[in-house]
């Protein structure tokens, strides 16, 4: 059985992190920011959404990517 680290690159798995440290960060905005900013409290609501939405794609488009291609990590042996 494949282990789960060795399932993506490190790099997929980089870029998953990131946008699920994104989406989540994403959630301790306080609305009175958006005030603030001149934005309604719908427009905040708006812009939260689509931030998430974005995220869950990105790391849904990672795993199908690598789940459908055969991904082999070159092996780099020492041969003196």
């Amino acid at each position: 059985m494949v282990q789960l680290l060795e399932r993506l690159p490190w790099y997929a798995w980089v870029t998953a992190c990131i946008l699920a440290v994104v989406a989540g960060a994403v959630f301790f905005i306080p609305p009175s920011l958006a005030t603030t900013l001149g934005l309604s409290f719908e427009q905040f609501l708006i812009a939260i959404s689509a931030i998430e939405l974005t995220s869950a794609i990105g790391i849904g488009a990672i795993v199908v990517h690598y789940r459908t291609t055969d991904y082999e990590e070159p092996e780099y042996k020492f041969d003196p």
